[in-house]
């Protein structure tokens, strides 16, 4: 990336990453190799913590070789349990 994460990533910040995990068939999802790699240049670039934008199912992680070695940098994310944005209605009177 020309110019690292720190130009979007600023030291103690919190960085939010969407990761499309939900689908059981390989190359419908973002490789968790991807996702790993992802994780640690965000980490390196000062971020304190990491907020998945929707859940994660853990077996997401178990999809590759990576996951034992990783596996303690995994654990310092978070995730959203829900991805639903909360909506008001208002209604108008004329």
């Amino acid at each position: 990336m020309l110019g690292g994460l720190q130009q979007f990533v600023e030291p103690g910040q919190t960085a939010g990453i969407l990761v499309n995990s939900g689908f059981r068939l390989k190359g419908a999802y973002a490789d968790p190799d991807v996702v790993i790699a992802i994780i640690c240049l965000v980490f390196d670039a000062g971020a304190s913590d990491i907020l998945f934008l929707q859940a994660i199912d853990p077996q997401y992680w178990t999809r590759n070789e990576l996951e034992p070695e990783y596996r303690d940098m995994i654990a310092r994310t978070r995730e959203i349990p829900e991805n639903r944005p909360r909506v008001e209605f208002f209604e108008e009177v004329l």
